[in-house]
């Protein structure tokens, strides 16, 4: 009895860790660099978010009228994003630093394999100034960001839509 309930148990927790083929997510750090690999057919992508903590007061101050930074103050100290990098098979693509340099206290990065491509998932904040924001990317690079509430994951509060572009010969 007591060695099929810890198989049950041992099994139960092997389910929980699992990652299919088609995603890899890890919780990000507060400070330092965060990796993400996700290794799919004939793809990898690597990912890589690196993050600085910054001081905000306590959680007992009260919140400042002005806000001075893009910290969500649902964590202390505020932790956010100096940087993140995508190789797509060794291939670095170029990453506009408008989808990430208004992230802050990050909780989880998701990489999925989507149709035309990946989809690069953040959820970051706590309660009512959590968030959620999806880049879709692919080998040639980013070509959309979206943020969600995470109060309603569901509506798009704001997308933006990256074009190439090409100055002069190639």
């Amino acid at each position: 009895m007591k060695s099929t309930l810890l198989l049950i148990c041992f099994c139960a927790v092997l389910s929980m860790n699992a990652v299919s083929a088609d995603q890899a997510s890890a919780g990000v750090l507060s400070q330092g660099e965060t990796h993400v690999v996700l290794a799919s057919g004939k793809s990898n992508v690597q990912v890589v978010v690196k993050t600085r903590e910054v001081q905000i007061g306590k959680p007992s101050d009260p919140r400042p009228e002005i806000v001075e930074s893009n910290c969500t103050n649902s964590r202390y100290p505020c932790s956010v994003v100096d940087l993140i990098g995508i190789t797509v098979n060794g291939n670095h693509i170029s990453i506009p630093r408008s989808t990430f340099a208004d992230l802050a206290d990050l909780n989880v990065v998701k990489i999925e394999v989507a149709k035309a491509g990946w989809i690069l998932t953040f959820t970051g904040g706590d309660a009512s100034e959590s968030y959620i924001v999806k880049i879709e990317f692919d080998a040639g690079g980013v070509n959309k960001r979206t943020i969600f509430s995470g109060m309603a994951p569901d509506k798009p509060l704001e997308v933006t839509t990256y074009y190439e572009l090409v100055i002069g010969d190639k």
